[in-house]
């Protein structure tokens, strides 16, 4: 454990060391926003998590008229969370950069923490009154072990299956003591919650006027990506890609070295906190050597059943709020 710890601690000061060089080469850059055409982000993936919204994202990121922010997770209208990527206007725009300056009539992200926040959308709507909402669903069934997965995956979450994480959903609500110490935001561990999702869409439909607010299932994204695309660029008013790589993105992954992972995610935070806003990746490389893909874990056939009995009640509500039978999410 000694060798461990300080293996760790190199790994930190090598990325930090590394982003502080990158700091000192790093000029000011001036975002597409800001310069002639003064438009702002106008499209926003909200979520859901592990649920499309990284292939709907790279969809769009493909298409002549969409540029899409660079990093794609931004979270800068949640400022009731902790879980944020930025936290000036000026660091968001900046996300938009491209050195061509072609004339884009999108500009998107894909915070998709965005949904369950209490300050995200009236803040996006504040920014932007014109803004588009483009929201992901799944089975959440099979999104609530894909998420604990994706939240293993970055050191969020430290129960060893996902059957202890959902027991420990109530505990870890009312005693913050509960939370692993680099979980940035106890809601994120509230798994069903997070997927009920009628709940979520009615809440949407409170501040977001209907034409301005697409659904999308992971189902029609896997089993017909051309018309689900199709789908998209109608709803943005944009025409349909040809050329456009459909297949699908963000496969379930999991970390090689958990020990490796918490050295980087030390070394984020560590970072974040001194200020460095960017680097050159290194962290980002030693990220992706760090890990493989993950194989499907099937969950016993009990919790299964628990999961359909808790979820059944908001799919027979949300079947009936999108005219579409989900019924088979749960039987």
């Amino acid at each position: 454990m000694f060798v461990f710890h300080w293996l760790r601690m190199g790994m930190v000061f090598f990325v930090i060391v590394i982003d502080l060089l990158k700091v000192q080469q790093d000029g000011e850059k001036i975002s597409y926003l800001d310069i002639g055409y003064r438009m702002k982000v106008n499209l926003f993936i909200v979520g859901a998590p592990k649920c499309g919204t990284t292939t709907v994202f790279e969809w769009l990121n493909q298409h002549p008229s969409a540029l899409m922010s660079s990093l794609k997770e931004p979270h800068y209208f949640n400022t009731d969370s902790l879980h944020r990527g930025v936290e000036t206007l000026t660091d968001y725009h900046s996300l938009f950069l491209d050195p061509e300056i072609r004339g884009f009539s999108i500009f998107g992200e894909a915070s998709v923490w965005y949904y369950i926040s209490n300050t995200a959308i009236s803040n996006i709507l504040e920014y932007n009154p014109n803004a588009k909402f483009i929201f992901c669903i799944r089975n959440p069934v099979e999104a609530v072990v894909s998420l604990y997965w994706q939240l293993m995956y970055v050191s969020e979450e430290k129960a060893s299956t996902f059957l202890e994480a959902w027991r420990l959903q109530q505990s870890r609500s009312s005693d913050v003591s509960r939370l692993p110490v680099n979980c940035r935001d106890s809601e994120h561990l509230q798994y069903g919650s997070n997927y009920l999702f009628c709940r979520h869409i009615t809440a949407l439909n409170r501040e977001i006027p209907p034409s301005n607010l697409h659904i999308t299932f992971l189902d029609d994204l896997i089993q017909d990506p051309e018309l689900a695309f199709a789908g998209v660029c109608k709803f943005l008013d944009i025409e349909l890609n040809t050329d456009t790589d459909l297949s699908a993105k963000n496969p379930r992954k999991v970390r090689k070295s958990q020990i490796l992972n918490s050295a980087l995610v030390v070394a984020r935070n560590t970072r974040q906190k001194i200020g460095i806003k960017h680097g050159f990746g290194v962290a980002t490389m030693v990220g992706k050597f760090n890990s493989r893909r993950a194989k499907a874990d099937p969950i016993s056939a009990d919790l299964t059943e628990e999961l359909k009995r808790f979820f059944r009640e908001d799919v027979e509500h949300l079947s009936k709020l999108l005219n579409r039978d989900l019924s088979f999410w749960v039987s």
